[in-house]
């Protein structure tokens, strides 16, 4: 017998904030709900496609999804895509169908769809488990699921978290600041370009006030700073639990796209970066196929015992 091929996945771990709950500790966001009623059986990939930029034809599509434990968690396959001639293919009929597997994707030829990134998630009302690589935020997959739910979430707003945790017996009430590095990616507002790095938009306001007359230009400026944004909150409110606190913490963090941008100072002066305070799991080995696929039935079940520990950690923090 030959020798089965594995990979090692890595797990991120996200926690589902809904705008529409007033109080920080109240338990699910009805992501479900929504999702279930917007996944029909009627539901086709078609409907499913959402065009990143009018000027572009880059897309993301949730292909293929299903449910599980009696629809109590979601798993499925996001894909970014864009018009291409040749790597794997999908092509445009498949559209028409409600759901496309990885098998779906064909060989390169004219007049078909190219998937450009992919990466597979489970989500529950509380958390989404996923294996986006750490080098991509988060935020494009929030504003997908803001956007394939527009029509029945009404003004209410997702928010996808990095769920947090500290060595055992450090309270996050303990932390006394965060810092962000040069890294991290900063959206500036319409009209001014794309995102900027940290030490980018400090060389704008450098611009602004000591060099008026353009002798240094952007380059040379972000040559000679070196920029860290330090937040320092208040402390935990009196009476607010510290699992509430923790999603304060994660939405403080949530604009880092690399995990060594970010940093906590606790309060005797030590310190942790991102690596170390977002919760993720490393499974060792996932049997792959043939071709090099992920075995997705394996990898959903890894996923939802992740969910399932989540979930468990949750309660335990709200019964103290």
């Amino acid at each position: 017998m030959t020798k089965e091929k594995t990979k090692a996945v890595k797990l991120r771990a996200f926690k589902i904030i809904s705008s529409n709950i007033t109080k920080l500790t109240e338990p699910g966001s009805g992501i479900l709900k929504l999702l279930s009623e917007k996944l029909s059986d009627s539901s086709t990939a078609q409907e499913r496609r959402r065009l990143r930029n009018k000027a572009d034809n880059d897309e993301d599509l949730l292909s293929s999804f299903e449910w599980q434990a009696d629809n109590s968690y979601l798993f499925g396959m996001m894909l970014r895509i864009m018009p291409g001639e040749s790597g794997g293919q999908i092509d445009e009929k498949l559209f028409s169908h409600k759901k496309i597997t990885i098998s779906d994707i064909e060989a390169g030829k004219e007049g078909t769809f190219q998937p450009k990134e992919m990466f597979y998630f489970a989500l529950n009302d509380d958390f989404i488990v996923t294996n986006l690589s750490g080098t991509y935020s988060i935020s494009g997959f929030q504003t997908y699921i803001n956007w394939l739910l527009e029509s029945l979430r009404g003004k209410h707003l997702f928010d996808f978290n990095p769920v947090m945790t500290l060595r055992k017996g450090i309270p996050f009430s303990d932390v006394r600041s965060v810092v962000v590095g040069d890294s991290i990616n900063i959206s500036v507002g319409e009209g001014i370009g794309e995102r900027l790095t940290m030490k980018g938009l400090f060389a704008m306001i450098i611009r602004s006030i000591i060099d008026s007359t353009g002798n240094l230009d952007d380059v040379q400026l972000e040559e000679l700073i070196s920029a860290e944004l330090r937040l320092k909150p208040k402390g935990k409110p009196k009476g607010m639990q510290e699992e509430a606190y923790k999603r304060f913490m994660g939405t403080l963090i949530k604009p880092a796209t690399d995990d060594d941008s970010v940093r906590l100072i606790l309060r005797d002066g030590s310190s942790f970066d991102g690596k170390e305070i977002a919760k993720t799991r490393i499974i060792d080995k996932i049997e792959t196929t043939s071709t090099g696929r992920l075995d997705e039935g394996q990898l959903k079940q890894e996923m939802e015992r992740f969910l399932n520990e989540l979930n468990e950690e949750q309660h335990v923090a709200t019964c103290y």
